[in-house]
C-alpha cells in the first residue's frame, strides 16, 4: 500500500493526475530512485483499477514543441489515450505533445463566455482542449495554431469524435509568426503562461476594437499575484488609451514560489 511506502519516505507526496487511462505522477528524480518510484507507479495500478498506465514527470516543460520529459513506471507502455472533460472528448500523447488536466473548469468556463459567430485565435493551442470546448459549446470558428504537429494531429483526431456546434481550422505553425498576420479576431486565447505577457502587445494588434484577449500568466509569489500580474498589463499596454480588466484571478498554483493568473481583457 502507498501508505507503508510513505512510512520509510516521510517527506514524499505522492499525487496523480488522471489523463484517460493513464496516471501521471511528479517524482523527483533526485528524491526517489527509479526503483522506488516504479514500485509506486505499481502501487498506483493496484489502487486505481481504471489506469492502464503510470508514467512519471521528470522535469518541467521545455523546447519549442512543450514536451514534458517523463519515464514510464508501471502498466502499459502506452502514452496515448482518450481523456473527457465535461462532454469533450479529447485525443492525449502525453509523450509528445502539451496538456494539463487541471485547466478542465477554465476550458468550459472560457466556452460558455462565447457568442455566436465568434471568430477566435487560439494560439499555442497543444491538443486544442480550449478549441473544442468552445466549439462544442457555441457556432463559433477557431483558428488552432501550434507547432507541434503531433498535437495538431491529435485535435484532428478529436474533431473527428465530437459533434461539434462551430468549426476549427487547425494550423501547424510559429504561433508567433500569426503576428505578422493582418487577420482580425473577435477573441484571442493566451495560453504560454511563461512567456504570454511578452505576446500580448503583438496580440492585441490582431484584436478587433472590443474584442476580448483571455491569457494565462506565471507570477511570483514574492507579492500580491493579483497586484503582480496587473502591474505587468500596465506597463504592456500603457500604450492604449484604455482596456478594461474583465477577470483577474488566481487560476493555480504552479510551484512553491509561482501561481498561474488568469486573466479576461476587453481592449477597447
Amino acid at each position: 500500500m502507498l501508505d507503508n511506502v510513505l512510512k520509510d519516505n516521510e517527506d514524499l507526496s505522492i499525487k496523480f493526475e488522471q489523463i484517460g487511462e493513464i496516471a501521471v505522477t511528479k517524482l523527483d528524480p533526485n528524491d526517489t530512485n527509479l526503483s522506488l518510484r516504479k514500485k509506486i507507479g505499481r502501487l498506483i495500478l493496484d489502487q486505481s483499477p481504471k489506469m492502464k498506465s503510470v508514467y512519471n514527470k521528470i522535469d518541467i516543460v521545455n523546447g519549442i514543441e512543450r514536451i514534458y520529459p517523463i519515464e514510464h513506471l508501471a502498466g502499459a507502455r502506452i502514452p496515448r489515450t482518450w481523456h473527457q472533460e465535461y462532454s469533450v472528448k479529447i485525443y492525449v500523447d502525453i509523450e509528445n505533445a502539451y496538456f494539463n488536466p487541471r485547466l478542465a473548469e477554465e476550458h468550459h468556463r472560457l466556452a460558455t463566455l462565447i457568442s455566436p459567430n465568434e471568430v477566435i485565435l487560439d494560439l499555442f493551442a497543444g491538443v486544442g482542449p480550449f478549441a473544442l470546448h468552445c466549439t462544442k459549446e457555441q457556432k463559433c470558428k477557431v483558428v488552432a495554431v501550434d507547432i507541434n504537429q503531433i498535437a495538431i494531429e491529435a485535435l484532428a483526431k478529436s474533431m473527428k469524435s465530437n459533434r461539434l456546434r462551430g468549426e476549427i481550422c487547425p494550423i501547424v505553425a510559429d504561433s508567433t509568426q500569426i503576428f505578422r498576420k493582418q487577420k482580425k479576431f473577435d477573441r484571442i486565447i493566451l495560453n504560454i503562461p511563461n512567456k504570454s505577457i511578452i505576446y500580448l502587445k503583438y496580440a492585441v494588434q490582431l484584436l478587433k476594437k472590443g474584442g476580448v484577449i483571455n491569457m494565462y500568466q506565471f507570477v511570483e509569489k514574492t507579492k500580491d499575484p493579483i497586484s503582480a500580474i496587473q502591474e505587468l498589463l500596465k506597463d504592456q499596454l500603457s500604450y492604449l488609451k484604455s482596456y478594461k480588466e474583465l477577470q483577474v484571478k488566481i487560476g493555480r498554483d504552479v510551484s512553491p514560489s509561482r501561481v498561474q493568473m488568469n486573466v479576461d481583457l476587453r481592449i477597447d
